[in-house]
């Protein structure tokens, strides 16, 4: 068994009636970057929508990397709060000291949160890193 760390990046995914085929691309992007999984967390905040096409899109990829320690967590607000609300939601959940904010319909390069870690790791002053 491999060992378990603590994620070191949250990616928040704020969602509100999602293109469901946009949103299950944002989550691969996620989900096949080269930063080894159990170093972040996936958390996608559905903000009051009337459908199920977001927590549809989680459980497909939960299904799909249930072999490996991607976290991934589903959060639904009653009615929507609009999109500072549910990144705000998202940002409270948070278990790791970096996060990226990644809207439904976009997309990470495969190495994007490992050349961030390593450009906040490599700089201890700096907090943030943004492209």
């Amino acid at each position: 068994m491999a060992p378990h760390y603590a994620p070191q990046i949250s990616v928040v995914i704020p969602s509100f009636r999602p293109n469901p085929e946009l949103l299950r691309e944002a989550l691969y992007s996620v989900a096949n970057q080269t930063l080894g999984k159990a170093l972040f967390e996936v958390i996608v905040v559905d903000d009051g929508s009337d459908d199920d096409e977001a927590i549809g899109a989680v459980n497909e990829l939960k299904d799909q990397y249930a072999d490996e320690e991607l976290s991934i967590r589903f959060l639904k607000h009653d009615e929507n709060k609009w999109l500072a609300a549910a990144r705000t939601t998202g940002a409270n959940a948070c278990a790791a000291p970096f996060i990226v904010f990644l809207d439904d319909d976009d997309l990470l390069d495969e190495d994007y949160l490992e050349k961030c870690l390593l450009l906040l790791h490599a700089s201890p002053r700096h907090d943030w890193v943004y492209t």
